[in-house]
């Protein structure tokens, strides 16, 4: 499904480089080697860090925050407020 998502991005992606390289925020599930060869077709430098490490980073940082998608910050806000989702 990843492929399918980044083919349907509307907008054009200006050309990654050395001094402007694009990233793409993953978790676990995708840290597979077809996943890391499609990323690497399309320049993306690729985060995927597993639960355990942002855990252990928040330990000793509690100024540290997640990367998230949108999305998934939106569902966790709705998790929190299950009143509101009910109503």
């Amino acid at each position: 499904m990843l492929k399918g998502t980044l083919d349907s991005v509307p907008i054009e992606r200006p050309d990654p480089s050395e001094d402007d390289p694009q990233g793409l925020c993953l978790d676990k599930a995708y840290d597979f080697p077809a996943v890391r060869d499609l990323l690497a077709e399309r320049e993306f430098t690729p985060h995927i860090r597993a639960r355990r490490e942002e855990i252990d980073l928040k330990q000793h940082n509690p100024d540290w925050r997640a990367r998230r998608w949108v999305v998934e910050a939106c569902h966790s806000w709705l998790n929190r407020n299950r009143g509101v989702l009910v109503r």
